[in-house]
Formats: C-alpha cells, sequence, structure tokens
C-alpha cells in the first residue's frame, strides 16, 4: 500500500494500492495519525508534502508547534523502523492532482485536507506513469 500525507494540524491522509486505486482517505490528528500508522504495517511508500516555512508566513507562525513537521518526522520514523521508502513531493502537487482528478477541495478548509492527499496522491501515480489522469479519460 501507499500512503499519501497532507501533514498539519489536521492531517489529511490517503491510502493507495500500488497500482493507483484509493483504499481509503480520512482527516487525523496527530495521536490518531500515530494509531493509523500503528496499525497499519503493509505500507510499502509513503508520499508527503513538503513543508517549508515560507517568506511572509513567519508572523503567521509566531507560537507555532509546527506540526506539520512534527508528522513529518513520525512519518520518517515509521519508513525507517517499517523498512518503507518515505519522498517528499512539492507543494504544487495538490493543484496539479486536483487537475488530474478532477476534484477540487471543499471551500471549508477543516474539510479539505483528505482531498487534498488524494489529489497528492493523483499526481504522484501520474507523474510516475502509473495511472492517466482521471478526468482526462473520457476525453
Amino acid at each position: 500500500m501507499i500512503l499519501v500525507v497532507d501533514p498539519g494540524d489536521t492531517t489529511g491522509l490517503a491510502l493507495f494500492s500500488e497500482t493507483g486505486e484509493l483504499a481509503e482517505r480520512g482527516q487525523y490528528n496527530f495521536e490518531q495519525l500515530m494509531e493509523f500508522i500503528s496499525v497499519h504495517r503493509d505500507i510499502s511508500l509513503v508520499i508527503v508534502e513538503d513543508y517549508r516555512l515560507r517568506a511572509g508566513k513567519q508572523a503567521q507562525q509566531t507560537g507555532s508547534r509546527f506540526q506539520a513537521v512534527q508528522v513529518i518526522g513520525a512519518l520518517k520514523y515509521y519508513c525507517y523502523v517499517r523498512g518503507a521508502e518515505f519522498t517528499l513531493v512539492d507543494v504544487q502537487a495538490k493543484t496539479l492532482g486536483a487537475m488530474y482528478s478532477g476534484e477540487k477541495p471543499p471551500s471549508n478548509h477543516k474539510l479539505s485536507h483528505q482531498v487534498d492527499a488524494s489529489n497528492i496522491g493523483i499526481y504522484w501515480f501520474v507523474k510516475e506513469n502509473i495511472i492517466e489522469p482521471p478526468a482526462l479519460k473520457d476525453l
């Protein structure tokens, strides 16, 4: 299985088969994420949106616990212990994945993380030539 993650205070997860079929997706806080990965032992690859503190965001991040960074670290450790591969993808993967899938995240940001995770996954599967972009299949 391939786990795709949109890390943050609320972390979006999408679990895919090796052939690019979405098995499940959801949104989790940090503790729920730890529970999720502790019971999923069949993950061979973890794909995570790369998180970087961007210029102009420093003031917004004052006092932040950088939950996204903690999530990324926990996932790197999971991969180390389980012998799974770990890869980061550019933040543009969400946008391109949404174009490929035809599924835009909901306007309510609190509900968008699982959609973002699945779109990141779609982006990766298309980039790796494993699937064709679902939104373009009927064109």
